[in-house]
């Protein structure tokens, strides 16, 4: 095992925990917080850590990413949905081998930990997803996985379609092999990419399995106008609602966007405790619109934030989701329909439920996982910040370079300026190399 942890004079920022607007010593010993208070007696092997001048928060959670996408920063650009999946996301996903995943993947995560994420919940593509659950492994996050399930749909690539009975047998495969792993760190989730490319028989037996292993179901529901239009005419009712009627509308299922809802499909929300994945970015860089989480929730609908992937986003930055996300709702509505320390719950303690741990992360109280991110208040963007509410500095001016150490299970997984996993320069240049095979490759 690693060293226990003393972080003395933490300042502590967490939208829900009693701690909250506290300054206090926290102790970590077998990745959990244990005691946060006055540390008189740290054990002898403990490493302390001055947190003067920082904020302690918990670890960001990332509820809707595509580490498979990393590569493809800045290939699909200026596009709608529909046609940026079928002119360039499928093949570029096709295109993909072993080496590239894991190289597409690693790049994220070290790039996610770099700015204080410590969960993620992440769809990648239809085949090879064993190179994503190892460099997730590797990476020393907290990490649910699925392969993208895809057995239906006009203009795919044939690479990218797989029978239900295929799609099915992959899924339980990976399960048997990864989900549980590293005490739990590692999960699977089952991941229907929409209903245009996932036939009904595939979500009823998704269903079936999820109940039987207790698992989450990752997918996306109503991100664009012609995707909703082109569900409506396929199945005559919207994603949420074909949802309910299949019976997979329970709390273990994840939604991405849900930008485009009738006033029936938010009470479905409600109704069944569905979990909304929200990425305020990527809505506005494909022009898919704009999603009401102010309307969600004064509903108590769980809200989670979330980059989406880098080829719709370009970049894997949580501050950016948070500022964006508080804006859009003071356009949809007013200043401050939102409140900071309401968009900053949603990165953290809000993703965590929506990935179901909330029990184990996403807030800053004992027995909890020794899930955290200090950050440094020293730069020129965040000053001056003498009586600022902390909420509003981080979530409106802090910036990914604001992140002084990551630590996720009470392992430093990164210090200002160096990682200890990785070596930051090798997995840009692996990702270079990669990129242009995987570029060789496109059919």
């Amino acid at each position: 095992m690693f060293s226990p942890i003393i972080i003395r004079n933490a300042f502590i920022v967490d939208a829900i925990s009693n701690y909250n607007g506290c300054t206090a010593d926290v102790f970590l010993e077998n990745g959990k917080i244990r005691r946060i208070g006055i540390i008189d007696n740290p054990p002898e092997n403990a490493e302390i850590i001055d947190a003067d001048e920082c904020f302690l928060i918990p670890g960001f959670v990332q509820a809707h990413i595509h580490l498979c996408q990393t590569l493809f920063r800045g290939l699909a650009e200026d596009l709608p949905l529909l046609d940026w999946l079928k002119d360039k996301i499928w093949r570029l996903e096709a295109a993909h081998d072993e080496e590239t995943l894991f190289h597409s993947a690693t790049l994220g995560l070290a790039e996610m930990i770099k700015s204080g994420v410590t969960s993620c919940l992440s769809m990648e593509t239809l085949h090879l997803t064993d190179s994503v659950f190892e460099a997730a492994e590797a990476s020393g996050l907290r990490c649910f996985i699925g392969n993208a399930l895809m057995d239906q749909g006009n203009d795919i690539p044939p690479k990218m379609l797989l029978s239900t009975e295929k799609s099915l047998q992959e899924c339980q495969r990976l399960i048997e092999k990864y989900h549980g792993r590293e005490g739990g760190r590692i999960a699977y989730a089952f991941a229907p990419r929409f209903i245009l490319s996932s036939s009904l028989d595939l979500l009823q037996e998704i269903d079936t399995l999820a109940k039987k292993h207790n698992l989450l179901v990752h997918t996306h529901a109503a991100e664009n106008r012609d995707e909703t239009s082109a569900a409506a005419d396929l199945y005559h009712c919207g994603a949420i609602q074909l949802f309910a009627d299949l019976g997979l509308a329970a709390p273990n299922l994840c939604l991405a966007h849900c930008i485009w809802l009738n006033d029936d499909e938010y009470h479905l929300l409600q109704k069944f405790g569905l979990k909304v994945l929200h990425c305020p970015g990527s809505n506005l860089k494909l022009g898919s619109g704009l999603a009401d989480i102010t309307k969600m929730r004064n509903m108590n609908i769980t809200v989670g934030l979330a980059s989406d992937g880098a080829a719709c986003n370009n970049t894997l930055d949580p501050f950016l989701e948070m500022r964006l996300a508080a804006y859009l709702q003071n356009i949809l509505h007013h200043p401050g329909a939102l409140s900071a320390k309401e968009i900053f719950r949603m990165m953290t303690f809000g993703g965590a439920q929506c990935l179901s741990v909330e029990n184990i992360t996403g807030s800053i109280a004992e027995g909890k996982a020794a899930d955290l991110v200090l950050l440094d208040r020293n730069s020129l963007h965040t000053s001056p910040h003498y009586d600022s509410d902390p909420f509003t500095e981080i979530v409106y001016s802090m910036r990914p370079e604001n992140v002084k150490m990551t630590i996720a299970g009470g392992k430093i997984l990164y210090r200002k300026e160096a990682y200890f996993l990785w070596d930051e320069a090798e997995i840009m240049r692996n990702g270079e190399i990669a990129r242009r095979k995987l570029l060789s490759k496109m059919e």
